[in-house]
């Protein structure tokens, strides 16, 4: 199985097989997430970010690992990625005004 490197939004040299599709490295994000390992979920999701570096989704659980595992200003940076690729997702919105205060478009969201 040969193996190829990619770069991920900072920039960090992610090894992902050749053979996984994005979607395989999704699912295997979310079952990682589901056991609450969160180092390794994100280490699929840049994965598969590398190869669909325009998927607001992907952006969001990069985000989401990031805040499970206290990393707040690289949260952010993932959640406002998200939301410039995807600026009508309110799931993305909440999360950010969950996380900083802040509302994109300046409309706070409705309890």
């Amino acid at each position: 199985m040969s193996t190829e490197t990619h770069t991920n939004a900072s920039e960090e040299p992610v090894q992902a097989s050749v053979s996984l599709g994005v979607a395989d490295l999704l699912k295997e994000g979310d079952g990682l997430a589901r056991e609450k390992k969160w180092s390794e979920a994100l280490e699929r999701y840049r994965a598969a970010v590398a190869f669909e570096p325009a998927n607001a989704h992907i952006h969001f659980l990069i985000g989401s690992c990031h805040f499970k595992l206290n990393e707040g200003p690289q949260a952010r940076e993932a959640l406002f990625r998200a939301v410039s690729l995807d600026p009508a997702n309110e799931k993305i919105r909440t999360w950010i005004y969950r996380i900083t205060g802040m509302y994109p478009g300046g409309q706070v969201p409705e309890a």
